[in-house]
């Protein structure tokens, strides 16, 4: 089972009767979205960069975000130039309410493929997420869906898949509020975050980088 189907399966599949906040695996098991929130923070931080390897590392990867900022990317950076962020409009990639790719955006995610081309050299975290439209389940299946379509894409292009992980999120991190047509269109977008993972951390310190 892939790492991201796991964090897929903390959230959902029923939604909690009569919550508005939290969403059931079981009758024992219930996570809220700020945990899995909590869980993206956590993965974002992680693992965490010796400060003699920091310099070299940042540099990286800020070479990595000017490359894709170049190529039309909504491009930022965290950890002081260490994780990459890449926004993406969920409007330019699937039709309303649909997880089926536009063949146009397929292009531009091969962009994405040399960070999954050698196992361990990076994490790739994909946090999808809506607007306010309907109900909290629909969301978090709408979100959980469309993370499904990237990995499919990703899969097919015949890169390891093993280090992306996801997070259907549904509306509970809007960028703005939802309370005109343009604003639910900026919320609902997928944040891919790229991180040193082992593997770029070892050459760093082999100082192959």
């Amino acid at each position: 089972m892939k790492k991201w189907i796991y964090r897929i399966a903390l959230v959902l599949i029923l939604a909690c009767v009569g919550s508005g906040v939290a969403w059931c695996v079981d009758d024992d098991e219930i996570v809220t979205a700020e945990q899995q929130l909590a869980q993206l923070k956590e993965d974002i931080n992680t693992p965490v960069i010796s400060n003699k390897l920091k310099e070299p590392i940042s540099k990286y990867m800020l070479t990595q975000a000017r490359r894709l900022k170049n190529a039309g990317f909504k491009v930022e950076t965290m950890r002081k130039g260490e994780v990459i962020v890449v926004t993406l409009s969920t409007d330019k990639m699937f039709a309303p309410n649909d997880t089926m790719l536009f063949q146009s955006i397929e292009e531009r995610l091969k962009r994405f493929l040399p960070f999954l081309k050698t196992p361990g050299m990076f994490k790739m975290l994909l946090a999808a997420h809506s607007d306010d439209t309907g109900s909290d389940i629909y969301q978090l299946h709408l979100t959980e869906a469309r993370i499904m379509a990237l990995y499919d894409f990703f899969e097919k292009q015949g890169v390891d898949t093993s280090d992306i992980i996801g997070y259907p999120l549904g509306s509970a991190k809007p960028m703005v509020a939802n309370n005109t047509r343009s604003s639910r269109s900026l919320n609902r977008r997928i944040e891919i975050y790229i991180i040193p993972d082992n593997g770029l951390i070892s050459l760093a310190e082999q100082k192959r980088l």
